[in-house]
């Protein structure tokens, strides 16, 4: 509770502040189907594909789910991940997370999450999550904390991947990331600074009415909207899993940062196959930054901090009618067109556009 509190007094605190024309970050979220048991074939092509994409794009920051690390007794098969991470390092993204600290004992895979970022990271904790249905998966998520240049503050993001069928499992995740999120505030407010922060990844929950009435969505969404986080692709008519015409897929935002372009981004190989069943969330972020000192916080007592901010809507309301927000685009692009779709696809309404290499989607799945 003390967290919670603590959370909306910063995020008060910030939404006065003007919005700096500094450096922008550009942050991927994306699926890769990897799973070793149920995933995609192909997978060392889609993810070659991928890392063209994401070189094309110059991607600052990259998250990652179901880039699993298999064990086997004494083997490990992670070649491919091995393979991918040259590909982020050429790409400029020389910094990552270590995807052995949740690899398996004897069998089974890691939690399958990984991030690349452009600039080192401050802090990288991993942290499995209590209670799964899934016990081949040591699932949980990661949360780093990096430096962006130019900007006062430090960037916090997590990048996590829940349960993909139990609804109760899913629920006690959520506590789980909630509780650690209302920690971090909490120690945000002792140390007197401002944290910017992202939460995204696969959720295994959608807004739309697919498996429920949207109860569980808004549990989420609501959750979040405690610590004055919003979903940023939380509108009703946003799809990141093709198939299933759904989107387990999000991204949370707290108000210190400005959300200057996104996009669902459906990256595709040569031949036009879809490089994961999942579609990317694709963000362009800046920073509000204080006219006062951005690493100090006013009081709680004191008489110049605004009252706390009242949760936002739930779930029902749509992130697209959200005047602050850029109008949310769905991009596709063909590796002889990349430039040009680009360009074309920056709509003035929601509409849904695919991408394939630069030359230079039953029950959610797991």
């Amino acid at each position: 509770q003390a967290g919670r509190q603590a959370g909306r007094q910063m995020c008060a605190c910030v939404k006065a502040w003007p919005a700096d024309d500094g450096r922008s970050v550009k942050v991927l979220s994306q699926n890769v189907w990897g799973h070793y048991f149920v995933g995609g074939p192909q997978i060392s092509r889609r993810l070659a594909a991928l890392a063209a994409h994401i070189m094309h794009e110059q991607y600052d920051i990259v998250l990652l789910q179901e880039l699993f690390h298999l064990q086997v007794g004494f083997v490990g098969m992670c070649k491919d991940i091995e393979d991918f991470s040259v590909q982020m390092r050429l790409a400029g993204l020389l910094h990552t997370s270590d995807h052995t600290v949740s690899s398996a004992t004897v069998f089974g895979q890691n939690s399958g999450l990984k991030v690349f970022s452009r600039w080192p990271m401050r802090l990288v904790e991993e942290e499995r999550f209590s209670f799964t249905t899934e016990p081949i998966n040591n699932k949980g998520f990661v949360l780093v904390e990096l430096d962006v240049p130019d900007w006062p503050l430090p960037l916090r993001l997590i990048n996590l991947h829940m349960d993909s069928k139990s609804e109760l499992a899913k629920r006690i995740q959520l506590a789980q990331v909630m509780s650690r999120l209302n920690g971090l505030w909490c120690e945000d407010r002792m140390r007197a600074r401002v944290c910017p922060t992202v939460v995204a990844g696969d959720f295994n929950i959608c807004q739309q009415t697919l498996f429920d009435q949207g109860e569980l969505y808004a549990s989420l969404s609501q959750a979040f909207a405690a610590l004055n986080m919003r979903d940023l692709f939380g509108d009703e008519r946003t799809i990141t899993h093709p198939e299933d015409g759904a989107t387990y897929d999000h991204m949370f935002i707290t108000p210190h940062l400005v959300v200057r372009k996104r996009r669902v981004a459906c990256f595709t190989m040569d031949g036009g196959e879809p490089v994961s069943d999942h579609c990317g969330l694709d963000v362009l972020l800046g920073l509000t930054v204080p006219a006062r000192s951005a690493t100090t916080l006013a009081s709680p007592s004191s008489s110049s901090l605004p009252p706390p901010s009242q949760p936002s809507p739930p779930a029902s309301s749509s992130t697209a009618d959200d005047e602050s927000l850029p109008p949310l685009t769905t991009i596709s692009l063909t590796e002889d067109s990349a430039a040009s779709s680009i360009e074309t696809s920056a709509a003035s309404s929601l509409t849904t556009t695919s991408i394939a290499p630069s030359t230079s989607s039953s029950d959610a799945p797991s």
